[in-house]
C-alpha cells in the first residue's frame, strides 16, 4: 500500500469535500436573499398621505435593508421621523420608528398592506407611543407617480 498517495488522496478530498459544501452554502445564502428582496422589494418606493380635502399630510420613501426589514423615512409638517419595517408576511408587518429631531419620541405601528400593493395603512399602536402630542390617527398612503428629477426627501 502506497501510504503518501493514500494520504495525498484522502486530504485532497477533504479540502475538495469542505470548498464545495461552502460554495454551496454560499449559493443557497445568496438564492435565499433573492427570494426575500423580490418578496418585499415591491414596496419600495415614494409614497404620500393626503388630509380628506386633498392636501399633502405626509410623505414617506421606503428602501429594502435585507430579508422581510425594510427602512421608511416619513416627513410630514416641519418634521422626520425614521423607522424600520419588519415584515411579517407580504401583507402585514410591525414598524417601529423614532423621530430625528427628538430620538426618544418613539413609537410602533402595524403596516398592512392592500391588496392591489400601491398603497398601506399605518395603525398606531398608542400603547407604545411615548409621544405627547396630538393623538395619532390609522394614515393611509398611496405610491407616487413621480418624473424622475422630483423628489421630497
Amino acid at each position: 500500500m502506497n501510504w503518501p498517495e493514500l494520504f495525498a488522496g484522502a486530504l485532497l478530498g477533504t479540502v475538495l469535500g469542505f470548498l464545495a459544501s461552502v460554495l454551496w452554502d454560499q449559493y443557497k445564502t445568496w438564492k435565499n436573499n433573492n427570494i426575500e428582496r423580490d418578496k418585499f422589494s415591491f414596496l419600495v418606493d415614494k409614497y404620500q398621505s393626503k388630509y380628506g380635502n386633498g392636501n399633502i399630510k405626509s410623505e414617506a420613501e421606503i428602501f429594502y435593508i435585507k430579508h422581510n426589514l425594510l427602512k421608511i423615512i416619513v416627513k410630514h409638517d416641519a418634521r422626520t421621523w425614521e423607522g424600520t419595517i419588519t415584515m411579517s408576511t407580504t401583507e402585514f408587518g410591525n414598524l417601529a420608528f423614532a423621530y430625528k429631531d427628538d430620538p426618544e419620541n418613539v413609537g410602533m405601528k402595524l403596516i398592512v398592506l392592500h391588496s392591489e400593493r400601491n398603497s398601506f395603512t399605518l395603525i398606531p399602536e398608542i400603547y407604545y407611543m411615548t409621544s405627547k402630542a396630538k393623538e395619532f390617527d390609522k394614515e393611509v398612503y398611496e405610491r407616487l407617480e413621480l418624473n424622475a428629477e422630483e423628489s421630497y426627501i
